[in-house]
């Protein structure tokens, strides 16, 4: 599998003009620590130029990736002209890496030396930092030291994650194995395997806390929090028979509260408010047929103006509901697009 792998990489290298592949197999982002004494002015120059010749060579990327090209300015002596009006020249020394981000490995590094010249130290700094060219063969040398290090120990990156997922860090341990480039298809594929089988665990831990917090929940009569925390989980998980019979205690519970309710407001002639409480009865709760039943009752002792006004009254509650439940449902998915978009913590400062 390695031979295999090497050989994939040492083609991939070699083939320049499949810029579009590439893409698709190893990205990486451009990054500059926002702690370094680096001024803004610098580091966007820096950001740019690095980003520039990421892309170039096929790797760009637009999200907070794992794998990143990053530099460091030292400042090798600045000169200052005898002449008027006064001229500054910096010469520097830029420091080129890239590397695996999340855990600190650095896979190539490269420096090179520019000056420029200004009226102002600033002026003269930027200058110089304008005429860095990004090397091709520092790009290329990080490309396949990434693949490399894939290559080389795909085992123990599945043994780790594993090993975390048995710790329960189950974030950390599924990001291991899905940041793997598909370069090398065999731990790739691997990757993706062990990825599900530790979000399956996680969920399942997941579940086992929340029905936790459901039944508290439950034991303070708290029900509509209850149902909160057992909403999101499916029948093919290991949980799933618990999760069902604690939300058929609920919808049994909320169910026979409604109908109450309703059988109340329509004992005092309130019709609207009864329509609201039949509106949260659902389909499947064992009390469904009794509140058709109350909902014909009402409807038979109305005139045709009355029937109408009732109808429409249900099916608005109803609405409401459901309108409700679309609510849920986009915050929950805009949380997650938040989630996704977060800077990742890298680990780079011995770079």
């Amino acid at each position: 599998m390695v031979i295999a792998c090497l050989l994939a990489s040492m083609t991939f290298a070699q083939e320049q003009t499949q810029t579009m592949d590439d893409a698709a197999r190893v990205e990486i982002s451009a990054y500059m620590d926002n702690s370094s004494s680096i001024p803004n002015s610098a580091r966007k120059i820096l950001i740019d130029k690095m980003q520039k010749a990421i892309i170039k060579n096929g790797l760009g990327s637009t999200k907070n990736g794992r794998f990143i090209m990053t530099a460091n300015v030292h400042e090798l002596n600045l000169e200052k002209s005898e002449t008027a009006p006064v001229i500054y020249i910096y010469n520097l020394e830029v420091s080129l890496y890239i590397g695996d981000g999340i855990e600190g490995t650095l896979f190539s590094n490269g420096s090179l030396e520019v000056s420029g010249a200004g009226d102002s130290k600033e002026k003269a700094y930027l200058a110089a930092l304008k005429k860095i060219t990004v090397p091709k063969a520092f790009i290329v040398k990080g490309k396949e030291k990434i693949v490399e290090y894939y290559n080389s120990k795909c085992d123990f990156i599945m043994k780790e994650a594993l090993a975390k997922a048995d710790r329960k860090e189950y974030d950390e341990a599924i990001s291991m194995v899905v940041s793997i480039p598909s370069v090398c298809k065999e731990c790739f594929d691997k990757g993706q395997e062990v990825s599900v089988e530790i979000y399956k665990r996680k969920i399942e831990n997941d579940c086992q806390l929340n029905i936790n917090q459901a039944k508290a929940a439950m034991a303070g009569n708290d029900w509509d929090g209850a149902l909160g925390f057992l909403a999101l989980y499916t029948p093919d998980l290991q949980c799933y028979p618990e999760v069902a019979k604690l939300m058929k205690e609920i919808q049994d519970h909320r169910c026979a509260d409604a109908l109450a309710r309703a059988q109340s407001a329509w004992a005092a002639r309130n019709a609207e408010e009864a329509a609201s409480w039949l509106a949260e009865v659902s389909a499947d709760s064992k009390c469904y047929q009794d509140a058709l039943a109350l909902q014909k009752s009402i409807s038979s002792k109305m005139d045709a103006d009355e029937k109408r006004n009732w109808d429409f009254m249900v099916q608005q509650h109803k609405d409401e509901v459901d309108i409700q439940k679309q609510a849920i449902n986009a915050a929950r998915d805009i949380g997650v697009a938040w989630g996704e978009n977060q800077q990742p913590t890298y680990n780079i400062l011995w770079w």
